[in-house]
């Protein structure tokens, strides 16, 4: 009697529910590239009718798709009654659905909070994603949730996703994960090996059609109804790394309705490296021996000099012109004081060819920079700059009272012989006329 039950319910959803629950469910599966050959994927089943619909759709897609994957049911039991535990090991029995139930404490630590931790969780996730792509100056963007699906009030721009990519591409563990095709996970007590395969067919194939392209190193697809198909990728070539993204790309079917004739993303990411190779080319804009200009320092013994700490390259047209390129130097907000230690950042040095920016880096000082002398040491170098003075003076004044004896002995000594002279003349006379 189960047995006709399940078939039954089985057939319905093929032939009944064919236009409104199959078909769409099928372009769901299309549009989003949600499965891919050797997926193992885990249906998670709550005990409702919308979960346990999933289940069915999943089991016959796996029965009727030509690409094969593997199907797990899960049931979490975060503390039901133990009514309602029965009900749905009962259902899935009926359905034919080959639960896996495991238990947890969720309603007995939930109970405790007075807001959904859920989602407070989703509220902060989304807050953080959204101030973290301010910071990076990702002006076009605006994220209203965390896992990405559609919400007319969540976007972003081809630009704003360059710079996420790339500040990303700093960490090392993210790159190792951006630039990875495949990846077995190991087994546990739980569950065995899986193995894990990129949906970026750029650096691995899925048979046809055949889009690899060697000069991807890695990327990360995403895809909704409304945003289309869509690429964020890593190139290499001649020893020139570029960025590109794709948006809004829209792919081509086969008769079938569901194999790929056109995948729209990946074609058009092979085209824009194409155009990229063609007419850029890789220039040193920043090198680490530079040193970037001088700077006044307040209360300092001297001016900063600037410097920066690794070389940096940019893509630039083949026909550019380097006259053209110019470095602006920003110091840090409200100046720069003294002391400041070599190697701490005074600013930030900006490489700009024409209105586009190439390059930006912290701007370091090359030296350290000493406050002035202080006060009482110039109280002192003026204290004895001021007794050199004085010095200078009592010498000009004790020359001058010299001069002047000097010069006063001179004219008592010639007033003397003056009147000596004259009294042997004035005896002299008086004997004459005697």
């Amino acid at each position: 009697m189960e047995m006709n039950r399940c078939k039954e319910i089985e057939r319905s959803i093929i032939k009944r529910y064919r236009k409104s629950i199959w078909r769409p469910f099928i372009r769901g599966i299309q549009e989003y590239d949600m499965i891919q050959d050797g997926d193992k994927i885990a249906v998670c089943i709550s005990g409702g009718k919308d979960s346990m619909l999933l289940a069915k759709l999943m089991q016959e897609l796996q029965r009727h798709t030509e690409a094969p994957f593997e199907l797990t049911f899960l049931v979490m039991d975060p503390g039901y009654n133990p009514r309602n535990r029965a009900l749905i090991e009962e259902n899935a029995k009926l359905l034919g659905i080959p639960v896996t139930i495991f238990e947890s404490d969720i309603f007995d630590v939930t109970v405790q909070v007075e807001k959904s931790p859920c989602y407070l969780c989703a509220r902060m996730r989304r807050g953080f994603l959204y101030d973290r792509a301010q910071e990076l100056g990702c002006t076009g963007t605006h994220y209203m949730n965390a896992h990405g699906l559609h919400h007319d009030d969540h976007y972003t721009t081809a630009r704003d996703m360059a710079k996420i990519a790339a500040t990303a591409m700093q960490y090392p563990i993210f790159e190792e994960i951006f630039t990875t095709s495949e990846y077995t996970v190991p087994a546990t007590n739980l569950s065995e090996a899986r193995e894990l395969k990129t949906t970026n067919f750029l650096i691995r194939s899925n048979g046809y059609p055949n889009v690899v392209d060697s000069r991807v190193l890695g990327g990360k697809t995403g895809n909704t109804s409304k945003a289309g198909r869509c690429l964020v990728a890593l190139a290499e070539k001649n020893g020139m790394k570029l960025l590109s993204v794709v948006l809004g790309a829209k792919a081509s079917y086969g008769p079938d309705g569901y194999s790929f004739t056109r995948y729209g993303n990946f074609e058009e990411t092979s085209n824009l490296l194409d155009f990229a190779y063609k007419r850029f080319t890789t220039m040193q804009v920043l090198n680490p021996t530079q040193v970037g200009g001088q700077f006044p320092v307040s209360g300092g013994a001297h001016n900063a000099f600037g410097s920066i700490s690794q070389g940096m390259s940019a893509a630039v047209p083949l026909e550019a012109d380097y006259n053209t390129i110019r470095y602006e130097y920003t110091l840090n907000e409200g100046g720069l004081t003294a002391p400041i230690s070599q190697g701490e950042k005074i600013g930030l040095v900006r490489v700009w060819y024409g209105n586009v920016c190439l390059a930006q880096q912290d701007l370091l000082a090359a030296a350290d920079v000493q406050k002035a002398k202080s006060n009482g040491a110039n109280r002192q170098n003026g204290d004895d700059n001021s007794l050199d003075l004085w010095n200078g003076i009592l010498k000009i004044v004790l020359g001058v009272v010299a001069g002047l004896f000097v010069l006063v002995v001179t004219l008592r000594i010639v007033n003397t012989v003056r009147y000596r002279n004259r009294k042997k003349r004035k005896a002299a006379a008086k004997r004459r006329r005697r």
